[in-house]
């Protein structure tokens, strides 16, 4: 709704069929500091993240060559992490994106028992697709115990992520999805908790390091 009070006024102010229009939601802060909603928080986020880690690592200089990817196209058949993956060619994937959350009336703590601002999601298992792979997710886990980053254990049955592309065009690569909660997912009003953002940036930085050889990654390949 524009506010016109007729179709000829909507007219004349250039408003015609095919005419696009898009939700005025700028990126806000809420009651709580921590949390933001805003649209294109799916996948904002994400690239916040491995912006943050490209400077990190650029000054920290893990001892395995690092290959950090924004890809398009996810929602309507990941094939931008397909073709990514087929490029690179990765030993191992750690592929950040945000997941549904719970924690709102409408759900039933069943339905999606995980939420914002309890720290990055660690997926055991999307639903058609990535099966994370047993010594990363331990590997991961160890670098969040070991840097007293809290984080969830989830299995996802309904939701699938580029993670998934990168493991079916790669063949043997070790994938292994790092996520974000959010809440009302593909509106113009979807939630995040920075803490969980700081949480996913400094857990994928602590997993690159904990990668010391090619011998490692032979092991987890």
């Amino acid at each position: 709704d524009v506010g016109a009070e007729s179709l000829e006024e909507a007219s004349s102010w250039g408003i015609e069929p095919g005419t696009p229009a898009v939700f005025d939601a700028p990126l806000t802060r809420m009651h709580h500091d921590d949390r933001w909603f805003g649209k294109g928080v799916d996948n904002r986020a994400g690239v916040l993240c491995v912006l943050e880690a490209a400077r990190a690592l650029a000054a920290s200089r893990p001892n395995c060559q690092v290959d950090l990817v924004i890809t398009v196209e996810e929602e309507i058949g990941l094939r931008g992490a397909e073709v990514a993956a087929r490029r690179v060619q990765p030993d191992v994937v750690l592929a950040i994106d945000t997941v549904p959350a719970g924690g709102t009336p409408e759900l039933k703590p069943d339905e999606l028992p995980w939420v914002i601002g309890q720290g990055p999601l660690l997926k055991v298992r999307e639903t058609r697709g990535l099966s994370t792979h047993g010594p990363l997710r331990q590997l991961v886990r160890e670098a969040a115990e070991e840097n007293q980053i809290p984080y969830q254990l989830i299995v996802d049955t309904a939701g699938i992520t580029d993670g998934t592309a990168a493991q079916q065009a790669s063949g043997d690569v070790a994938a292994m999805v790092l996520g974000l909660a959010r809440r009302y997912s593909h509106s113009a009003v979807e939630v995040v908790d920075l803490r969980d953002v700081e949480a996913v940036l400094a857990l994928s930085i602590a997993s690159i390091h904990k990668l010391q050889s090619r011998d490692q990654l032979r092991r987890i390949g």
